[in-house]
């Protein structure tokens, strides 16, 4: 996961909201989900993988 993309879905994660910024005005949403992530590091769990 690029950096970028994990500073946008930071805020939704930790403090359950989200900024926008358009048209001049600035709006803090709050968000309705959670976010369950999980991930599997290439030949951490399977030795024969690169």
């Amino acid at each position: 996961m690029k950096n970028q993309d994990k500073a946008c879905i930071l805020e939704a994660m930790e403090q359950q909201t989200i900024s926008l910024a358009k048209g001049g005005m600035l709006r803090t949403l709050q968000t309705r989900c959670s976010i369950v992530a999980s991930a599997n590091p290439k030949g951490v769990y399977d030795n024969e993988d690169p």
